[in-house]
């Protein structure tokens, strides 16, 4: 049994301070702007109470808090007010994590987290362990050995360097021609969206413009109307600037020094500069690749590679949540080395050329037009009648109606496109050991999953499709619990049995 290490202590120490010390200032400079007097010494005597109960806290954590290797599980006991003991067992391990920030590094401390397979607990690691940076190094390695049943050998060679850390070369390498790349797209995406709302903005100013001019002097100021629209669009493109800069540096240093190596019991994937993450997880513990495209990045010829594993995902902390998101195995690069890539890393998950496409165009936008345009419509027509009989002069009421008609044609567009994409990039191919599935609108996925990890089918239709032969399929995989359900859409009849043998393979 060995308690946490003290560091934890030293390192919040400084953080308690200065985020007790912002509040505390926060509050002192509200109140000298309402006219609220308090005494220096009363701010003060709050802060170092504050201050103190934290650090206090901070020390039984440590005191109260250990964690112990057992010949076929670990235990951690943690907690202070309320105490939480976890027992993991090694073959449920799914991914271990080490992480540890800028004041981490200061402070020689890291944070360990252990994830196990529960998708109940799927954003939140189960063991958390804070510790000496080379003891964790030891701990990683001495957790996998442990998980190879190799533990007696690793113990009578101490000296050895971890067994974690691989000697082979680095299998991807984010350059920062690459980074810069990587960047650029998420802002252009960005700037896309802006254009997108520039024009709208443009046509509904093109659209007051050729009205009469006795509507627009006598109801709507076009001088007005102008300033307004110009000042908000400075205004704009201001903050989106400003956010193109945060999302390029944010990126630039997530990324930093990404390292993916193979190790003897698996994947090893670093990165990040401020916070750096370095996640280990066997490969046995992969449950599906994802491939990503982004408009941008198929008019680029770029991709993403990201792997769904119980534990590793991205957004996460320092501490407990896992996020959300699967985390990354090759961040960005041409879409004609994805396979190259993971004919290397992954053979298993190599992608298959889709064998099934969806059946009709239709399937993809009846129902979302019905349950969006309807609605609209309805409410649109409900708010001219209103209009018409508050006795609203008819070219304010003819105004409304147009931009009405506007943004219903808008929407059906969007829509049209958005389900003429996911008709195209729809697809599915049935191998001897896995299953690729295509699909997504704007953002084109290609999901590689082993037979072995589907764990249950849904097929979804309607009266009419079924009538047609078009079922909408459900693919269940164990992982994280909000990625756990891939859907095929709008596909033949006839391929659920196909599918239903991956189940029971």
């Amino acid at each position: 049994m060995k308690k946490f290490y003290k560091g934890h202590v030293y390192y919040h120490l400084l953080v308690d301070a200065i985020i007790i010390g912002l509040i505390f200032l926060s509050i002192a400079a509200n109140a000298q702007a309402e006219n609220v007097v308090f005494k220096p010494w009363v701010y003060v005597g709050l802060f170092l109470a504050a201050y103190v109960i934290k650090t206090v806290y901070n020390i039984l954590y440590v005191k109260l808090s250990y964690y112990e290797l057992k010949e076929k599980e670990i235990r951690c006991r943690r907690g202070v007010l309320f105490r939480k003991e976890t027992i993991l067992e090694y073959s449920k391990i799914h991914a271990i994590n080490k992480k540890q920030n800028i004041l981490h590094k200061f402070f020689q401390v890291a944070i360990l987290t252990i994830d196990s397979g529960s998708t109940n607990t799927a954003t939140t690691a189960e063991i958390t362990i804070w510790e000496r940076v080379d003891v964790v190094d030891k701990l990683k390695a001495e957790i996998a050995a442990y998980q190879q049943g190799k533990h007696d050998a690793f113990s009578s060679q101490p000296s050895e360097a971890p067994r974690t850390k691989s000697n082979k070369e680095n299998l991807y390498k984010f350059t920062s021609k690459l980074k810069l790349v990587y960047s650029l797209i998420h802002t252009l995406t960005a700037l896309l969206i802006f254009a997108v709302s520039v024009a709208l903005v443009a046509g509904t100013i093109a659209l007051l413009s050729q009205l009469p001019a006795f509507i627009v002097s006598k109801y709507v100021s076009l001088e007005f109307v102008l300033e307004i629209l110009i000042f908000s669009l400075i205004f704009a493109l201001i903050i989106l600037l400003f956010t193109f800069f945060i999302s390029f540096i944010d990126y630039l240093f997530k990324y930093y020094d990404f390292r993916l190596h193979r190790t003897e019991s698996g994947l090893e994937v670093s990165y990040g500069f401020f916070s750096r993450s370095t996640n280990n997880f066997e490969l046995s513990k992969i449950k599906a690749v994802i491939i990503r495209q982004s408009l941008l990045q198929r008019l680029f010829g770029l991709a993403s590679i990201n792997v769904e594993v119980v534990g590793y995902v991205e957004s996460s902390d320092d501490n407990k949540s896992n996020g959300t998101l699967p985390g990354a195995l090759i961040p960005l690069c041409k879409k004609s080395q994805v396979n190259d890539f993971l004919a290397k890393i992954l053979p298993e998950f190599v992608p298959q050329a889709p064998q099934h496409k969806a059946k009709k165009y239709f399937p993809f936008v009846s129902w979302t037009l019905l349950f969006t345009l309807v609605p609209l419509i309805i409410a649109s027509g409900a708010c001219a009648w209103l209009l018409f009989n508050l006795s609203v002069p008819k070219e304010a009421i003819i105004i409304f109606v147009v931009c009405a008609l506007a943004l219903l044609f808008a929407i059906t567009c969007l829509i049209l496109i958005k389900g003429g994409l996911e008709y195209r990039n729809s697809g599915l191919s049935i191998g001897d050991g896995a299953v690729t599935l295509y699909g997504g609108g704007f953002t084109k996925k290609c999901v590689v999953i082993q037979k072995r990890n589907v764990i249950s089918l849904e097929d979804v239709t309607t009266p009419m499709r079924k009538k047609s032969g078009i079922f909408s399929y459900k693919v269940h995989i164990f992982t994280n619990a909000a990625t756990n359900v891939f859907t095929l859409k709008h596909l033949d009849a006839a391929l659920k049995d196909n599918l239903t043998a991956c189940v029971n393979d």
